[in-house]
């Protein structure tokens, strides 16, 4: 599972000679099937005795080009299509330029505590960072769309460039943290917890990364503390949805045919009259704790609407398991 790419890895990684013996490796290997395009060749290295192994080539570009072509500053599509129709390239290897540092983030719908699964369920709220020269989003979802079980769970690839490294995860993480998904569990947050890791910040990252950090980048869901913070968290924003609504509600009443009217049923008045008491509603909203993948719950609220317009809410205990 590829989670974040980056390029060009810092030299304590791949130094420059050692890139290049990469790229004459990955040159042959096209020659040597008689392949003229654009394609893609991994390797992996073991950073221990500094050999580099052949995995898998690919006749085509991978969805980690972005990251090449934040650097490089060169549409590589656009390249494979010039290639195609017996065009030459446009620059030698020796010509091409590297730009600063790029990094490449996933976001996909999926429960990261349930072991990453794939998740479903209708965009609510779909707002991205906005784009510009050194940040990329590349998505094919809008507000509204529903992610199904049918195709691939990836909702869009975050790409930024920086003019180093620190300067490219810096924006990184600005980006994670303004990219807005409601309606399906993302794996933004623990984005950002990798992107926050001393070790990744340091450029200290391998393939078992995950797995050797794990006690840092998931959470004990038996903790108590964090029982208490994420019902603290579900409580608070239960409430604010609560007024959330009771505010949309508010406002849709104003701008309706009836808000002219002066003479209107009880029913439709702000806030609602009753005699002799306050009216009030029952709300109920299911939570599903990213930190306890057992099952989800169902938190009930009271709204009791105020003489003078505004409302109090209540939140009950947590139901159990639905």
């Amino acid at each position: 599972m590829k989670v974040v790419i980056e390029t060009p890895l810092c030299s304590q990684i791949l130094p420059t000679d050692f890139r290049s013996h990469l790229g004459q490796a990955a040159v042959s290997a096209a020659k040597a099937v008689n392949y003229h395009n654009a394609g893609t060749v991994e390797f992996i290295v073991d950073s221990e005795s500094g050999q580099f192994y052949f995995m898998e080539m690919n006749t085509r570009l991978q969805v980690e080009h972005p990251v090449t072509e934040m650097i490089v500053g060169q549409d590589l599509v656009e390249w494979q299509i010039r290639v195609a129709n017996g065009e030459p390239l446009p620059l030698s290897q020796s010509q091409v330029p590297l730009l600063g540092h790029a990094f490449e983030a996933r976001i996909y719908a999926e429960n990261v505590p349930k072991g990453f699964l794939p998740a479903t369920g209708v965009l609510h709220h779909y707002h991205p960072v906005p784009v510009s020269s050194e940040v990329r989003v590349e998505t094919g979802v809008e507000q509204g769309n529903t992610v199904s079980m049918h195709y691939d769970p990836m909702i869009a690839k975050l790409v930024v460039r920086g003019e180093n490294r620190a300067a490219a995860l810096v924006k990184l993480k600005n980006c994670l943290s303004n990219f807005q998904v409601a309606g399906v569990p993302t794996n933004i947050n623990f984005l950002q917890k990798l992107a926050n890791h001393r070790a990744f910040q340091s450029g200290n990252v391998e393939t078992h990364f995950i797995q050797h950090h794990k006690d840092d980048l998931f959470v004990d869901p038996s903790s108590s503390k964090i029982a208490n913070v994420s019902h603290s968290a579900a409580r608070l924003n239960a409430m604010l949805v609560a007024a959330c609504v009771c505010e949309l509600e508010h406002s849709a009443f104003k701008q309706s045919p009836l808000g002219s009217h002066r003479v209107l049923p009880i029913w439709y008045a702000h806030p609602p009259f009753r005699v002799h008491h306050h009216a009030r509603r029952i709300m109920e909203l299911e939570w599903e704790n990213e930190y306890d993948s057992s099952c989800s719950k169902l938190l009930t609220l009271t709204v009791i609407y105020q003489p003078d317009g505004s409302y109090l809410i209540e939140v009950f205990t947590f139901s159990e398991c639905i």
